[in-house]
């Protein structure tokens, strides 16, 4: 598996907290009420991404990039 982005859009986030409920380690609230991504190296993948496909505004992405020994070859 490659390189793994979590993000949260601060501008879609309505702070439904679906994802903190789905991914509790990798999601957090901030100071500001809005979801941001925590550890989402600590979750599942399919877990990840069963926490943007429910969040209600898809302010979550989740992409896999290639790791540096993946773009060598």
């Amino acid at each position: 598996m490659g390189q793994l982005e979590v993000s949260v859009d601060k501008e879609r986030c309505v702070a439904s907290q679906s994802c903190i409920t789905i991914a509790p380690k990798a999601f957090a609230l901030g100071s500001d009420g809005k979801s941001s991504a925590r550890a989402p190296e600590a979750e599942k993948l399919e877990t990840l991404r069963e926490a943007a496909e429910m969040c209600p505004t898809s302010a979550i992405v989740v992409e896999e990039g290639e790791s540096e020994d993946e773009m060598s070859e």
